[in-house]
């Protein structure tokens, strides 16, 4: 079992917005979660977060919950 590092709220939300900005198009709550190491449940709880402070933008796709960074959603979703 490895041990995840202790974080706070803030150093996870840039984790997010870096992981966010190295993507070229919208992630999954699920793939967020995973790629910096947390559970599904608080990469959620931040990303909502985050959309009410108009860092990212959403956008519901049949069951998922698509992210993306709001400067890169200047130019809509790439479908």
């Amino acid at each position: 079992m490895s041990k995840r590092k202790r974080r706070t709220s803030e150093q996870i939300e840039k984790d997010i917005l870096a992981y966010l900005n190295r993507e070229t198009f919208p992630r999954t709550t699920g793939q967020i979660a995973e790629s910096v190491g947390i559970i599904w449940y608080k990469a959620n709880e931040l990303l909502r977060k985050m959309k009410i402070e108009e860092l990212v933008y959403h956008e519901k796709v049949g069951r998922q919950n698509q992210w993306c960074l709001m400067e890169k959603y200047k130019h809509g979703f790439v479908r």
